[in-house]
């Protein structure tokens, strides 16, 4: 199985001559969704060595907010508090190493890294 980020540097990050503008994204919740580790517990478990932080999603998801909007952005801030840009990279790096996609989901990356405005 390939990992998610074996699968993002041989169809897309490699591929210097693609200096194109994008048009469309595609947006994934990933975890549970692209592969079937939760990659979110993964990151906060790094976090709990480095800093002793506890995995603070857990609460806020099964808080009043739920999965709202309002609750990921909250997420969001979240990562971004728990630790400085460098060390943000590293661990998601990290996890993503561990990582394997589905096969379904590598076909439809392959798929849609056709088309150049996506």
């Amino acid at each position: 199985m390939r990992t998610l980020m074996d699968q993002l540097q041989s169809n897309f990050l490699m591929k210097p001559s693609l200096r194109i503008t994008i048009r469309c994204r595609l947006f994934f919740d990933a975890d549970k969704t692209l592969a079937a580790d939760d990659t979110g517990a993964r990151f906060w478990e790094r976090i709990k060595e480095t800093k002793g932080k506890d995995d603070p999603l857990s609460t806020l998801f099964g808080g009043p907010l739920k999965y709202s909007y309002t609750a990921f952005r909250q997420a969001m801030l979240l990562y971004e508090e728990s630790t400085n840009d460098d060390e943000f990279d590293a661990i998601c790096e990290e996890v993503a190493t561990y990582t394997h996609l589905y096969p379904q989901i590598c076909s439809l990356l392959r798929q849609e890294g056709r088309y150049h405005h996506v």
